[in-house]
């Protein structure tokens, strides 16, 4: 009995492998459009392994995004281990205008007065080219070149998840796990702050889109410390009637 049932398996196994065999010859036969006369035959040909072809690549591209949100996961795990980045809201007064020393620092919850914290960015010093000491930035330039190294185009503002970045796009710009799995104003991308771009893309619908950028044009809203690149939080100085508005997103 036990005889029979491995021949009888065996058998089967035989059958299924004879007619997987049969079906990889009857794909390629049908996918065979060279020498096949009958134009609408052929386009059908080539339109069915052009899909193939195609939702190959889709597979492809859904496994590498996979991978970058797990990866932009991790990450995003590792810091929420740590404090909170908050900025502090410097009033600017005239002599803090004039004076390059004023910079806005970040705290770790400030709040709680936690004390402050820097954000590492020392592996991109090279960026410094961006500015000169004599030249401050604006902060329109600074988002602009922002941008610009993430491929961001201003031209375009069509609601889009972010893509991953590369080792060398500073850290400060590389987008959130949230960034990359929700559609979002691709301008958002642009500016440094991990906790204000979440909190953006978490209250869409509630905040005021063209109220935020009505008060970032024509308030006091930010300032470049002179000499700094705007990737860099530390060189942000943001002006008190906007941070008073405003401020909450940056918790």
């Amino acid at each position: 009995m036990v005889s029979r049932g491995i021949q009888a398996g065996r058998s089967e196994a035989s059958h299924v492998s004879h007619d997987n065999r049969e079906n990889t010859i009857q794909t390629t036969k049908m996918d065979g459009w060279y020498g096949v006369e009958d134009a609408v035959e052929r386009r059908r040909i080539q339109n069915r392994m052009a899909q193939r072809e195609r939702r190959k690549r889709l597979v492809q591209s859904r496994v590498r995004i996979e991978s970058a949100i797990n990866d932009a996961s991790q990450s995003t795990t590792c810091r929420s281990q740590n404090a909170p980045v908050t900025p502090v809201f410097l009033p600017l007064t005239e002599s803090s205008q004039q004076s390059t020393a004023t910079s806005l620092t970040l705290a770790t919850g400030a709040l709680s007065g936690r004390g402050t914290q820097d954000i590492a960015v020392s592996q991109h010093a090279r960026r410094e080219n961006l500015t000169t000491e004599s030249e401050p930035i604006t902060v329109w330039s600074a988002l602009f070149h922002n941008g610009a190294m993430m491929g961001l185009s201003c031209s375009t503002n069509t609601p889009r998840k972010s893509l991953p970045q590369g080792p060398d796009i500073p850290a400060t710009l590389h987008p959130t796990a949230l960034q990359l799995t929700t559609f979002h104003p691709s301008w958002i991308d642009r500016f440094p702050f991990a906790n204000m771009r979440d909190n953006f893309i978490s209250m869409a619908g509630i905040i005021d889109e063209e109220d935020f950028l009505c008060d970032l044009f024509s308030m006091d809203s930010f300032r470049i410390k002179p000499g700094k690149p705007g990737w860099d939080p530390n060189a942000w100085i943001i002006g008190p009637d906007f941070g008073k508005k405003w401020g909450y997103l940056f918790y």
